[in-house]
């Protein structure tokens, strides 16, 4: 039972460590694909479409709202009742 309960806790140190390992390299990958993302835009620009094709979402352009003319409403003249 010893050698079972010792096999256990070694077992349970080396899952510990691999469980570092792994978010460690997605803390990597995660970095290095934020700085390969960021090359792209810097190259391509910011709202390139061609981003796409390496799964980076390109900025929407803006579009400015067309400038509405005000309308002056026409005069009211008052109607005097005459009789």
């Amino acid at each position: 039972m010893k050698a079972l309960d010792k096999e256990q806790e070694t077992l349970r140190g080396r899952l510990g460590e691999m469980i570092r390992l792994r978010k460690d390299a997605e803390r990597r990958g995660t970095d290095l694909r934020s700085r390969i993302a960021a090359q792209l835009r810097g190259k391509l620009g910011f709202s390139n479409e061609n981003l796409a094709a390496y799964g980076i979402k390109a900025r929407k352009r803006e579009r400015k709202k067309p400038t509405t003319k005000k309308q002056i409403p026409p005069s009211v003249t008052p109607v005097s009742s005459v009789q």
